[in-house]
C-alpha cells in the first residue's frame, strides 16, 4: 500500500531538476530557473538543505557553478507544497506507520529545527483522532532519504527496539561518491566518536570513546 499525506489544496510533486548550460552563480541560476518564487523564498531554499548540484547538498548562494552541472530542487520546497505534503506513507496499519523520508527532513527535530518526520506524521494522525501518539522506532540521517518506521503504540516500538537485531538482518545505503575508486568493491575501516547530540563524526584513531565503523561496498 502506497499513499501520500496531502491536503486538499496541494499534491506530491516530482523533484525539479535544471542542467546549467553556462558558469555562474548558483542564486542567479535559480532566480533564472524559478521565476515563479521570491529572493526570500530562494534563500529559505538554500537555508533548508533543498538546493544539490550533482547530488551534493549546497547551502551557500555564491557557490559557482559550472557547465554540465545538474541543479536538483527536492520536491517538499517547491511553492504551494509544504513538507508534510511529499511524505510518502509506504504502509499503514492499526499499529505501524512506515514512510519513504525524503532527503533534508529530520526524523526527529533538534533544538534549532521544529519540522521533522515526527512532527509531521503526529500532524496527519490527528486528523483522524486528535489523542494518537506515534513513537519512533529508528532514525535515519537528515541528507538520507529511505523507509522509516513508526509505532502507534509504545509496546510495539519497544517490542521492535530490543529485536531490531534479529528483525533487521540487512540494510542497504546508496551513495553517490566523487572520484575514480580503484577496486569495484571492498570495505573501508575507520573509527567514529558520538557527540552529545548523537553525532557521530570520524576518529583519527583509536581510543576508549571511539567506536569501529565498518563501510562494505
Amino acid at each position: 500500500m502506497t499513499q501520500s499525506v496531502d491536503n486538499k489544496k496541494s499534491k506530491m510533486t516530482a523533484d525539479t531538476a535544471f542542467v546549467v548550460t553556462e558558469c555562474g552563480g548558483l542564486f542567479d541560476f535559480l532566480t533564472l530557473k524559478l521565476t515563479h518564487q521570491s529572493r526570500n523564498n530562494l534563500k529559505s531554499l538554500l537555508k533548508h538543505r533543498q538546493v544539490t548540484v550533482d547530488g551534493r547538498v549546497v547551502t551557500q548562494h555564491d557557490c559557482p557553478l559550472k557547465e554540465g552541472q545538474t541543479v536538483r530542487i527536492v520536491r517538499s520546497v517547491i511553492r504551494g507544497q509544504k513538507e508534510k505534503d511529499a511524505l510518502q506513507i509506504l504502509y499503514e496499519d492499526a499499529d505501524l506507520i512506515v514512510i519513504n523520508k525524503p532527503a533534508g527532513l529530520l526524523a526527529i527535530a533538534d533544538h534549532k529545527n521544529s519540522v521533522s518526520a515526527y512532527h509531521l506524521l503526529m500532524d496527519y494522525v490527528r486528523r483522524t483522532n486528535p489523542k494518537a501518539r506515534i513513537f519512533i522506532v529508528h532514525r535515519l540521517d537528515r541528507d538520507t532519504s529511505g523507509v522509516l518506521m513508526f509505532a502507534k503504540n509504545e509496546k510495539l516500538k519497544l517490542a521492535l527496539q530490543d529485536n531490531w537485531g534479529s528483525l533487521v538482518s540487512q540494510r542497504g545505503y546508496v551513495a553517490i561518491v566523487e572520484g575514480r575508486l580503484k577496486e569495484k568493491s571492498g570495505r573501508i575501516r575507520s573509527w567514529l566518536k558520538e557527540q552529545r547530540r548523537c553525532l557521530c563524526i570520524p576518529a583519527p584513531r583509536r581510543g576508549t570513546v571511539w567506536r569501529p565503523s565498518r563501510t562494505i561496498r
